[in-house]
C-alpha cells in the first residue's frame, strides 16, 4: 500500500515536471506582454508631458525630492524586513505570518 502511494506521488511529480516548461513559458509571455503594454503607455505619457513642457517651461520637471526620499525610506524598510525574516527566522512573529501563512 505504501509503495502504491509512493508510485502515485512519483507519477504526479513527473506529470508536474513535464508541465514546468509550459508554466514558465506562459509566465514569460505574460511578463513580456505586460512590460510592452506598460512601455507603450509610459512612452505615450512621456511624449505628452514633454510636449506640454515645450510650450510651458514653468512646468516642473523630474521627481520631487520628497518622492525620492519616501521611496528610498520604503526600500530600506523592505530590505531590513527581508534580512530580518530570512536571517533571524522566527524571532519576529509578524514576519513569520506576513505576507504568507506558514500553514
Amino acid at each position: 500500500m505504501l509503495e502504491d502511494a509512493i508510485g502515485g506521488i512519483r507519477d504526479e511529480a513527473v506529470a508536474l515536471s513535464e508541465q514546468g516548461i509550459w508554466i514558465a513559458l506562459t509566465g514569460l509571455i505574460l511578463l513580456l506582454t505586460d512590460k510592452v503594454m506598460k512601455s507603450l503607455k509610459a512612452n505615450w505619457a512621456l511624449v505628452a508631458r514633454f510636449s506640454d513642457w515645450l510650450f510651458n517651461r514653468g512646468l516642473r520637471s523630474g521627481l520631487p525630492v520628497s518622492h525620492v526620499v519616501f521611496s528610498a525610506i520604503f526600500m530600506i524598510l523592505i530590505i531590513i524586513a527581508a534580512v530580518l525574516h530570512y536571517s533571524l527566522h522566527g524571532w519576529f512573529s509578524i514576519l513569520s505570518d506576513f505576507p504568507t501563512d506558514p500553514d
